[in-house]
């Protein structure tokens, strides 16, 4: 079975222009990423929610004594301190 080169061809110029738009795409929401950390603090705000979640993720894990021998002392002030402020604001 023969191929076509010009159809050959022809898909090789739209996977090609198709690869440099999601391209473009990510660089532009790389760069609005950015400046919404920046400026609007969203990338902070996003690692605090993750780090709490993780937090309480070990806590669970340790007081169901999951195979775990971490000092937990720590923990608890650590989840106090980077509680986000939203959900603060919410539960206060």
């Amino acid at each position: 079975m023969a191929t076509d080169p010009a159809a050959s061809e022809a898909a090789n110029s739209l996977i090609n222009s198709d690869l440099k738009e999601i391209g473009d795409a990510t660089m532009k929401l790389a760069n609005h990423v950015i400046q919404l950390g920046v400026h609007g603090g969203f990338i902070t705000t996003v690692l605090q929610c993750f780090a709490f979640a993780a937090a309480i993720y070990l806590l669970i894990l340790d007081k169901t004594n999951w195979r775990t021998k971490m000092l937990t002392s720590l923990l608890v002030p650590y989840v106090f301190l980077t509680f986000p402020n939203w959900l603060f604001g919410i539960l206060r």
